[in-house]
């Protein structure tokens, strides 16, 4: 295949461009996240169950830039890195020593932060509302919670196992089946430009 060189460092900057967009979209979840956290501590605790309007969809438009990367990476790899031995930077992300060394780096508490931030986060909110409620509707040795209080602490929970559900779908589809879709992708333009 023909390498171009323009077109493989447009991708290449494509790549930069979403990675930094993400960290903004990041930053941005975390910002707002804090300031509804903040005010729910000071004004009311159910701003806890308020700060998931805005985590679920931060957490889907940064695994969606995540999903392009992936797929911009993928095509690299396949479409350029396998068979210019020069150009291997997206290789690399997938070859077995650096994969390795990733999942090694994964496992302390920062990257775990940054990969599955909006279910710390989740936990937070779901545990400080759970508290709260809980808390304000202790009188004398007894729970008196209301109907309200249940549902309430229910839908904070289903919106925690949103999130994890959310996290762990994207995690799948970004991994399992880009690279055979990408390869049978350029079998079919092999083809192609082998019978035109």
């Amino acid at each position: 295949m023909k390498v171009s060189k323009e077109e493989y460092e447009s991708l290449r900057n494509e790549i930069i461009t979403l990675e930094e967009v993400q960290r903004n979209v990041w930053l941005h979840m975390y910002v707002i996240f804090c300031s509804l956290f903040v005010l729910g501590l000071q004004w009311s605790y159910y701003l806890f169950l308020v700060v998931y309007v805005v985590i679920i969809p931060f957490q889907c438009v940064y695994n969606d830039y995540w999903w392009s990367i992936s797929k911009i990476s993928t095509y690299i790899r396949i479409f350029y890195e396998e068979e210019n031995k020069n150009m291997n930077w997206e290789s690399f992300h997938v070859h077995s020593i650096f994969r390795e060394y990733y999942n090694k780096k994964r496992k302390n508490i920062v990257d775990q932060i940054r990969f599955s931030g909006s279910v710390f986060l989740g936990i937070l909110s779901t545990g400080f509302f759970c508290g709260y409620t809980l808390k304000n509707t202790y009188y004398k040795g007894v729970f008196n919670l209301g109907l309200l209080d249940v549902l309430l602490i229910i839908l904070s929970v289903l919106l925690l196992l949103a999130i994890i559900i959310i996290n762990k779908t994207y995690s799948n589809k970004v991994y399992s089946e880009l690279e055979d879709v990408t390869r049978g992708y350029k079998k079919y333009v092999d083809e192609i430009s082998k019978n035109a």
